[in-house]
């Protein structure tokens, strides 16, 4: 029997990159490559190409990169599993029949025959809206917008009072009541006998999986005084509520196609949302925000927005959520929060501004960190030293849970500098007052660096400028890529990991590994012309301006395997300074917080590693 393995090198060996790529870029055929513009942003100079001989395509401009599996789920927001299934279709690659294992098979048919009981009762709910007995059901969706269009595309129904009726229509259609049972759709106990509808004279809304397949129900209770406004189904075989969304398989494409996803509270609001046109949105099922749910959203788009009402329950729900997404956070991978007017929601407010003033809500959305601080900061106060110790002890403790450490260094840093500014001198007074730095036999030594209170100074952001211009030396190596185009074959890679701050810089870095890339053997003299065919001289002049003075590595007249011996030499010393700049900077705030001998000890230890770092001649 074929391993996994070999059937996805099957379906690769028979379906290339640039067919299943072609189908949504326009690639023209360039050397050994196609190359076309990205279809994960906006831009007018092609920088996306496909070699069909390795198998894979590289987005410059977003630095995505992957094989046709990647590219589908990229693209149609299919999960892994849904993307070889689709594939293997279009390639007649056979894919392994289910095992017919005894309870493996048990499961299968049972979990079959609750999908059919759960499309019989959707079915069921849908005709019953269209009785006389529904009519005050229909006046009220009529009311919300949830007749007509939304009534059909969400496939909206309708339960009477009737404690049995579900149960009678679908034992007829050959359902057993254990099935019924099994699936939610009857209540059932110890100490029920008979057991009866879970759903009674309520506006049902069908829960679908991302399959678009019926796996429960929510209902909307038409009685006032109703224990439960909102009912959903029980946990099932088919069903987990704190795994999946409502509209999860409407959105999942219109996600991936937007770039952008909405969390709304409400399935009334997911409705309007998308009647509204906007049909990128979901909802939790009943419950708050579960991280569960987070990893199935963060699938569909890197950062959604939690639209939220602007009252004190509405910024409580958005505090949970920032409580549950934390730990979680990655590189390019977060939240953002939009915050209704008060006293409205997504309905009220489509209803009376319709898409545009959605549009405005959304235009005026929070980065988390921004919501983060606000929590904090609302939840101290500074006017008295030790209120200043507390706010500043819990904001350091803030980043600490965040499990990437690439995340929890920034978060820490933009959390520092909000700090500073707010606290401001009242903040630099209290330090002064702090004891000095410890001195080597044990007593406290003022002038110890020239400087109380007890800080490393120079500050990092001095040491970067005194010792290594970043904007020079970042220029540097984009430069030496044009010097020496063959740096591409060995170290695309790190081309493209290069930090770079200056947005002319950047531009240049992207223009120039698109040409390489589709002209893999271009010399240097051909790659200017091209440069200046693609409207880049200009970034290629500034870049020049940024580097004071003429490296090796720049000059395409030296020695080449001496130039580019140099060029990774000092791109590696480059990324190490940086990280030691980060992590001294990082030390100082915490020696600031602690006043902790090893926090000081870990500072110069830091500012030591980097002095020895900047005495190397490395060229």
């Amino acid at each position: 029997m074929r391993d996994n393995t070999q059937i996805l090198d099957e379906i690769r060996a028979r379906l290339p990159t640039s067919v299943v790529v072609g189908r949504r870029v326009q690639l023209k055929k360039r050397g050994r490559e196609w190359v076309g513009l990205s279809p994960f942003t906006q831009e007018k100079t092609p920088s996306f190409t496909v070699n069909d001989v390795k198998g894979f395509y590289h987005c410059f401009s977003t630095s995505k990169h992957g094989d046709i599996f990647s590219f589908v789920m990229e693209t149609e927001g299919l999960s892994f599993p849904e993307a070889i299934e689709k594939l293997a279709g279009e390639a007649g690659v056979a894919l392994p029949k289910f095992e017919q294992r005894a309870e493996q098979k048990q499961v299968y048919d049972q979990n079959q025959r609750l999908l059919a009981a759960c499309e019989a009762a959707c079915v069921y709910f849908e005709g019953v809206l269209m009785r006389p007995e529904a009519g005050a059901a229909r006046a009220y969706m009529e009311k919300r917008g949830l007749l007509g269009k939304a009534q059909k595309e969400f496939r909206l129904g309708f339960a009477t009072g009737e404690r049995f009726a579900l149960r009678d229509a679908l034992t007829n259609q050959g359902f057993s009541k254990e099935e019924l049972m099994l699936s939610g759709l009857l209540i059932h106990g110890d100490d029920i006998p008979v057991p009866y509808d879970r759903f009674r004279d309520r506006i049902i809304f069908p829960i679908q999986d991302a399959k678009g397949r019926v796996i429960a129900f929510g209902g909307r209770a038409m009685a006032a005084d109703a224990q439960a406004k909102y009912l959903n189904s029980p946990e099932t075989p088919l069903f987990h509520k704190g795994h999946t969304v409502f509209n999860i398989h409407r959105a999942r494409k219109a996600a991936h196609e937007a770039g952008q996803l909405l969390i709304a509270e409400g399935y009334v609001d997911v409705i309007a949302l998308a009647m509204h046109g906007f049909m990128y949105a979901v909802a939790p099922l009943g419950t708050a925000l579960t991280e569960e749910q987070l990893a199935l959203i963060w699938r569909m788009t890197p950062v959604p927005t939690l639209c939220f009402d602007g009252d004190k329950a509405g910024l409580k729900a958005a505090y949970r959520a920032v409580d549950t997404a934390m730990p979680h956070l990655e590189p390019g991978k977060s939240l953002n929060f939009a915050f209704l007017p008060q006293g409205q929601d997504p309905d009220d407010l489509l209803k009376t501004g319709g898409a545009q003033a959605m549009h405005n809500v959304l235009a005026a959305q929070e980065p988390l960190i921004q919501v983060l601080w606000r929590r904090e900061t609302s939840a101290h106060t500074h006017d008295t030293p030790e209120a200043r110790a507390l706010l500043e002890r819990d904001i350091h403790k803030l980043a600490q849970r965040i499990k990437n450490p690439d995340v929890a260094r920034h978060y820490g840093a933009e959390l520092n500098k909000n700090l500073e500014a707010l606290l401001g001198t009242a903040k630099q007074a209290e330090q002064d007052k702090r004891p000095w730095a410890r001195g080597q036999g044990g007593g406290y030594q003022k002038d110890r660096f020239n400087k109380a209170p007890a800080v490393y100074r120079p500050s990092v952001a001095q040491h970067v400028i005194a010792h290594n211009n970043a904007l020079a030396v970042e220029a540097g190596f984009i430069l030496g890529v044009v010097a020496f185009p063959q740096l591409l074959d060995e170290h695309l890679d790190d081309v493209l990991n290069i930090p770079i701050s200056d947005p002319s810089v950047e531009k240049l870095r992207r223009q120039l590994v698109a040409i390489i890339c589709a002209q893999p053997d271009i010399a240097n003299e051909q790659l200017l012309i091209a440069l200046d065919g693609a409207g880049a001289t200009g970034h290629l002049q500034h870049a020049r301006t940024l580097v004071h003075r003429e490296q090796t590595f720049t000059n395409p007249e030296t020695n080449a395997q001496k130039a580019m011996l140099a060029w990774h030499n000092n791109l590696k010393r480059h990324l190490k300074y940086q990280q030691l700049a980060a992590d001294l900077k990082q030390a100082e705030a915490d020696f600031v917080a602690s006043e902790r001998e090893e926090d000081w000890q870990r500072q110069i230890a830091l500012k030591n590693e980097l002095d020895a770092l900047m005495a190397l001649e490395v060229e």
